[in-house]
């Protein structure tokens, strides 16, 4: 399914990009002037991971219990760090892991403080400097009178 999209997508893109193309927007004569756009995609994913676990730790400190199950927990429960999540979903799926991997994350987050706070510390330093690199890639993307070399920095 993803494969099909994929290749859509780049026929799609070739079609607009290759310099005899006739679909591009009406006055458009090439890509250079959008090429800051075109460049944000992965600072998009970025700032949307960042963001979360800002929201997260904002949640996190005014007590907010788990509206909707997240992962492993259930509604009702006490919200835990982004990272948490991430770090359970990842191993059990993606390393293979399991049900047990679960288990023994979840019980090594109850147990112990210092883990709880080595995790909401992950957390503000990967949404600190997540949102750090997006805003300066950012303003030099947007910056740049020269809009290829603001694509190859974006």
């Amino acid at each position: 399914m993803g494969g099909v999209s994929l290749l859509a997508f780049l026929i799609r893109a070739w079609a607009l990009w290759r310099p005899d193309s006739d679909c591009r927007p009406l006055g458009q004569q090439s890509l250079t002037e959008n090429l800051h756009i075109v460049s944000l995609p992965l600072l998009v994913l970025v700032l949307w991971v960042s963001g979360q676990m800002v929201i997260a730790e904002v949640l996190l400190a005014l007590r907010v219990k788990v509206p909707f199950r997240i992962s492993s927990l259930k509604k009702g429960d006490a919200l835990r760090p982004g990272v948490y999540v991430i770090g359970e979903d990842v191993v059990a799926v993606d390393g293979k892991q399991g049900r047990e991997w679960r288990q023994a994350w979840n019980y090594r987050y109850l147990s112990s403080l210092v883990f709880r706070h080595f995790l909401i510390f992950i957390e503000r330093i990967w949404a600190c400097t997540g949102l750090s690199i997006v805003a300066i890639i950012w303003g030099i993307v947007f910056g740049m009178e020269n809009h290829e070399v603001g694509y190859a920095i974006g």
